[in-house]
């Protein structure tokens, strides 16, 4: 419960501003309705509303102690109507006992309709007071619910990226290492290459934090890692191409954003099909999007094997968290060619 103007000095100073208003309006009516003299309306005004402001203060922590509950109106209503009492009988006596002290003359001397005037203008500035402390509240309330939703979402995103990077197929790693195991008696040398790609591989997919964003360049040489261990697989049968404009390589994309997109070429065309795959990646870059074209070509007389949708449904997922828009990522069959159209916001900071 920290008091907002007490540990604010910006609010301070504009909380105590605000009271020359009610300030110039009381000294007003003392002079002109009540026909008070100009001393002796500024003395009153002085001394009036510097203790309401003072202990109009304690007010904040009414606000905390009686709350608003649905169905319990009187309850509430009836807590501030004691609250006000109590909070007219400390500020009409502290204030007139100050005035008796200096002038020598009680104030209901002066008159009843003085006594009266303060009691209404009394209930006006509790009123309002306790109004701005009550809207004071459920804006840093609000604030806190909110600061609260986004670390929730945040954490929440998180999590759902790091289920959606741990749902690389396992099959891949399964065939790159029996790959590997067969070259090991033909080919020692290409198999220890390969060791070493998959290695990278591996570390780069483990080490990265799924929300990280990476150079285009550094995302490209992972895939390429990918397509070359899966082309010890696959032999000749796997032929893929890389046309990436310069300026392209230091836009900053989602890390492994690229990967499933390859791996679902080699799933659906490379092991399907009995001719030559060509794999083509075309990447293009303008002022507001990074376009990224991947082309493979696939055997239509061949019935492709129904997957679960990890790969392109990951990326759906991904691109939904990261940039709130499923949009950017289109697929189209063309004739015999698969076509992936992926379009990410130009970003060259990290």
């Amino acid at each position: 419960m920290i008091h907002p103007v007490v540990n604010s000095r910006n609010y301070a100073l504009t909380y105590f501003a605000l009271w020359i208003i009610p300030a110039i309006l009381h000294m007003a009516a003392l002079r002109f309705v009540l026909s008070f003299s100009w001393q002796l309306s500024a003395l009153d005004t002085f001394i009036s509303m510097s203790i309401f402001s003072l202990i109009g203060l304690s007010l904040w922590y009414v606000t905390f102690g009686i709350q608003f509950k649905a169905g319990k109106l009187i309850d509430f209503l009836l807590k501030h109507l004691t609250g006000l009492t109590v909070f007219l009988l400390i500020w009409l006596f502290v204030s007139e006992l100050i005035l008796y002290l200096i002038i020598g003359k009680p104030v209901l001397e002066m008159g009843y309709a003085l006594r009266v005037f303060k009691v209404l203008e009394g209930i006006l500035l509790y009123v309002t007071i306790i109004t701005v402390f009550y809207l004071m509240n459920y804006y840093r309330e609000a604030q806190r619910a909110r600061l609260n939703q986004a670390i929730l979402q945040k954490n929440l995103r998180e999590s759902e990226l790091r289920v959606l990077k741990s749902q690389i197929n396992p099959h891949f790693l399964f065939n790159s290492l029996n790959s590997i195991s067969a070259l090991s008696i033909t080919n020692a040398e290409t198999a220890r290459s390969t060791i070493i790609k998959l290695s990278d591989y591996l570390r780069y997919s483990l080490k990265m934090n799924p929300d990280d964003l990476v150079p285009l360049s550094v995302e490209i040489e992972n895939c390429k890692r990918y397509l070359d261990i899966e082309t010890v697989r696959f032999g000749d049968k796997m032929q893929s191409k890389f046309d990436v404009e310069t300026e392209c390589l230091q836009c900053f994309i989602p890390v492994l954003i690229l990967q499933p997109l390859f791996e679902n070429a080699v799933k659906h065309a490379v092991y399907e099909s009995t001719e030559p795959i060509h794999i083509l990646t075309t990447i293009r870059c303008d002022q507001s999007f990074l376009s990224i074209y991947i082309v493979n070509d696939f055997d239509p007389e061949v019935i492709s094997r129904k997957g679960e949708g990890i790969g392109l449904n990951s990326i759906q997922s991904r691109l939904k968290l990261i940039y709130n828009n499923q949009a950017m990522l289109k697929t189209e069959v063309n004739e015999n060619q698969f076509v992936v159209n992926l379009k990410i916001p130009v970003n060259y900071e990290n």
